[in-house]
């Protein structure tokens, strides 16, 4: 897949391998190619092992204790499937605010994605930064851990809320 210029990949798991989320995130649905990273793990992270701090912020939209989510972290000997996207650097700024990329929660790395062909990429995307006991180790995905419906709203609102200081 050949990068738009000023583009940049993002490497999407979890709920950011869905076009539609994507759509509601963004606005629209990049170009996007499977990919893989290897020596990554994916887990389930549960309301309990969220941060106090992140908490504060999702409790607005979500019931506590029933919202969880998928996090990365870095495990030799595994592999997270995923969709590395296209996108522009103003999406990438979207993405951030979605998922508290700012060491809060996750923080930003960029990693080696594997695409189709063989072919080697460097992306985005975004690791749980620090380590809890209470993550729980995931092997076979599915897109949505929370309601689906819900998490498209919550999505469109904060693109129009970050939208508004672009």
């Amino acid at each position: 897949m050949e990068r738009e210029k000023n583009n940049i990949y993002y490497f999407g798991y979890g709920v950011h391998v869905s076009p539609a989320m994507m759509r509601a995130l963004l606005g629209r649905t990049p170009k996007g190619v499977s990919a893989k990273l290897r020596h990554y793990r994916l887990y389930i992270e549960p309301w309990h092992a969220i941060p106090p701090v992140v908490q504060a912020k999702l409790i607005d939209y979500w019931k506590p204790r029933r919202f969880q989510r998928y996090v990365i972290r870095r495990r030799r000997g595994y592999e997270v499937e995923g969709i590395a996207w296209n996108i522009t650097p103003t999406e990438r700024r979207i993405i951030r605010e979605w998922d508290m990329s700012d060491g809060r929660w996750t923080e930003e790395q960029v990693v080696v994605a594997h695409i189709v062909g063989g072919q080697k990429i460097l992306a985005e995307t975004d690791v749980r930064s620090l380590w809890t006991d209470d993550l729980l180790p995931h092997s076979k995905e599915s897109t949505f851990l929370n309601n689906k419906t819900a998490m498209l709203i919550v999505a469109e609102r904060v693109r129009e809320q970050v939208s508004k200081y672009l």
